[in-house]
């Protein structure tokens, strides 16, 4: 099964950009050209601002997105009304957000559009069923990694993960770091016992009686200061909210010999350095998550906004020799 077929088997599709500057929108652009070439309906939209000319920042130009006729897409009415398409007006959920309220539109003449979408996860998942209604066999949602929500399972089955010399020009920390994210996009599917999603603060779990204590704590931070007995006749730990150095750290001490594990809802709510990691894991410790994303594909861009040049073609030979997806430069099959 190849990369489009792939995302037509999802409902929904995260592409992601590591960092500014990967090539996400056309890696964004490729994947629309694709699926026009097999005449589906499909959705776009985006959580932040995307499509902009100019990038704010570097001041460099940027690729436009560009949609194909009959497709289906989500912005605000501001952007809706700086479209340079031909479109109708399908629907007009009632979300706001700072740039006004969402538009759904169905393109008529194909062109390019701001995409400035839902302000939120739940509103985003709102939208992405609006358009799976209005005829989308698969929705499209631009986002990036410092902005995890998008990429979270919870709010898409799929996610493309755009990577490239803007995260490093050095080539062994480009796939380094990359394999890194990919890891904790991966991360293995808890088995045992469920939690409730709706969870606040954490859980321990004692396995061989099947206890779930609550130490009625609100917060993940809180944990540092949590008394070592918890650990000490527990074995697993739910944690509801977000996990940094100085929490895996703790962990870290309580799990030496005992092969400790951390559950946590999906990788979007891990802000752990890959050193703090990989001393976790070394100590014995596991982590789990409840729900994983489907990590589809990882896109190469070799090129720096700064202007310099890595060589694609290793890029793409070492991080597939580690990845179980496909790995591609869509700018070579422009």
């Amino acid at each position: 099964m190849n990369l489009i077929e792939d995302i037509l088997s999802c409902s929904s599709v995260s592409v992601v950009g590591l960092e500014k500057n990967t090539g996400k929108t056309e890696s964004l652009n490729w994947i629309l050209g694709q699926l026009n070439e097999r005449r589906i309906c499909i959705g776009v939209t985006s959580i932040g601002i995307d499509g902009e000319s100019v990038d704010q920042i570097y001041m460099t130009h940027k690729p436009e997105i560009e949609l194909f006729t009959g497709t289906l897409f989500t912005t605000s009415e501001s952007h809706y009304l700086t479209r340079r398409l031909g479109s109708e007006v399908v629907a007009m959920p009632e979300i706001h957000t700072s740039l006004g309220r969402l538009v759904v539109g169905r393109v008529a003449e194909s062109g390019k559009v701001i995409l400035s979408g839902p302000p939120d996860t739940t509103a985003t998942r709102e939208v992405i069923e609006l358009m799976r209604d209005l005829g989308a066999r698969t929705v499209l949602v631009d986002g990036a990694l410092g902005r995890r929500s998008t990429a979270s399972p919870a709010v898409t089955d799929g996610m493309v993960l755009a990577t490239g010399a803007a995260v490093s020009a050095n080539l062994s920390t480009l796939v380094r770091k990359t394999l890194y994210v990919c890891k904790q996009i991966s991360l293995p599917q808890w088995r045992g016992v469920n939690f409730d999603e709706n969870i606040r603060g954490a859980r321990f779990l004692n396995s061989s009686t099947g206890d779930i204590m609550n130490p009625e704590i609100d917060s993940a931070v809180a944990l540092k200061m949590i008394d070592r007995e918890w650990f000490e006749k527990c074995d697993t730990l739910y944690v509801a909210g977000a996990v940094t150095d100085g929490i895996m750290e703790r962990f870290t001490q309580f799990s030496k010999g005992r092969g400790f594990k951390l559950v946590i809802p999906d990788f979007t709510r891990l802000f752990v350095d890959q050193q703090v990691m990989d001393r976790f894991e070394s100590s014995g410790g596991e982590i789990y998550v409840l729900q994983r994303p489907r990590l589809l594909a990882v896109t190469v861009n070799p090129t720096s906004p700064s202007g310099y040049t890595l060589d694609s073609d290793r890029v793409i030979e070492q991080l597939s020799a580690k990845l179980d997806c496909e790995v591609l430069n869509v700018k070579s099959k422009c």
